[in-house]
């Protein structure tokens, strides 16, 4: 994880270092920047690869696989249907600002990118969680214990959820404080795209560790060629949105639509393929995870109603709502031994 981070600190260093010099450069500056970029990209993915290399006999080339066809057409099968559920995303997501504004122009486009920054930030966290569990998940589907992948992809959901609420949960009670004192004066209707956005963030990191466990299986045709298609019909279903009247707002609607649709989706094809239990994850995950947010945003929302707006209000009902959220997750969403693991932890990091 070391490495990890230390070329994450790399890749935030060399943006700010070229954001510097595009106030002192000449020229075009967009085409400098994008080409500096995609240079520190592509330098920092080859270290990754060279370190990978270096590391781990298993990402060395073999001769005896280069021309075994069967593997190959496996890899690329795979790699294929991947590539069309993430073009999928990338449509969506360039397409999105494109609908918006030819119907509304920069103003709501702006107010668009504002909360995608936002839901980025408020998803970090949960993200790096994700993707630490998957090497886990697909190892032990790989060796054969489903059920240590089953159990992984519940805590996957658990986990995941969890830190998703810690910081949407205050980001969507307070979004329009936090708005005006990040931007000041910002665009107009920027606050509620910014929580339509981030409560479909905590509906899709509901079913994170569904998703692991389809890609752990590895059959994934019918899956990628769905849910991708799930996700693009939120462009159309907006335009359909912005046409009867409903606003700018809508797109947040139709984001928010067809991700629980595309959710609801990703439960059913990981109970066909790999035996995901449906029950369990209602009860550990599902209505423990629904209560706990009701409870924080109901706490939330009566500590506002008697703050004045300031940074007095901002950091009252961000911690009250992150200590109800923590609180209840305690009793409510952590088992027995996961608490016990918790409360080991703090002797472990002494001892070292």
């Amino acid at each position: 994880i070391y490495i990890v981070a230390a070329f994450g600190i790399l890749r935030s260093a060399a943006t700010f270092v070229i954001a510097w010099c595009m106030l002192h450069a000449e020229g075009d500056r967009l085409i400098a920047y994008a080409l500096a970029m995609a240079g520190v990209g592509v330098f920092i993915q080859s270290m990754f690869i060279l370190c990978a290399f270096l590391s781990f006999d298993g990402c060395r080339i073999r001769s005896k696989y280069l021309f075994h066809w069967a593997r190959i057409k496996k890899l690329f099968s795979f790699t294929a249907w991947k590539m069309y559920g993430m073009s999928c995303v990338a449509v969506r997501d360039q397409a999105v600002p494109i609908v918006v504004n030819l119907h509304f122009g920069p103003a709501i486009n702006a107010a668009y990118m504002v909360a995608k920054s936002l839901s980025l930030q408020a998803t970090a966290l949960s993200t790096s969680l994700t993707r630490a569990f998957q090497p886990a998940v697909v190892t032990a589907e790989g060796s054969g214990n489903r059920t240590q992948m089953l159990d992984m992809g519940l805590r996957v959901c658990k986990f995941g959820s969890l830190l998703v609420i810690l910081f949407a949960i205050p980001a969507i009670i307070l979004m329009q404080d936090l708005l005006q004192l990040w931007l000041v004066e910002p665009p107009e209707h920027a606050a509620e795209i910014c929580q339509w956005m981030l409560a479909m963030l905590v509906v899709e990191r509901m079913t994170g560790g569904q998703k692991l466990a389809v890609n752990a299986y590895g059959k994934i045709a019918l899956y990628e060629t769905i849910n991708g298609t799930l996700l693009v019909s939120a462009v159309p279903l907006m335009w359909i949105f912005f046409k009867i009247g409903l606003g700018p707002v809508s797109l947040g609607y139709a984001l928010f639509v067809t991700m629980v649709i595309y959710c609801v989706s990703r439960i059913l094809f990981a109970k066909r393929l790999t035996g995901f239990e449906f029950t369990p994850w209602v009860k550990k995950i599902l209505l423990p995870l629904l209560f706990i947010i009701l409870l924080s945003v109901l706490i939330g929302e009566a500590l506002k109603l008697y703050l004045v707006s300031g940074y007095i209000r901002l950091v009252s009902v961000s911690l009250v709502s992150g200590l109800v959220v923590v609180a209840a997750s305690w009793l409510l969403l952590f088992a027995r031994d996961e608490r016990a693991y918790l409360l080991r932890l703090p002797k472990r990091f002494l001892r070292v």
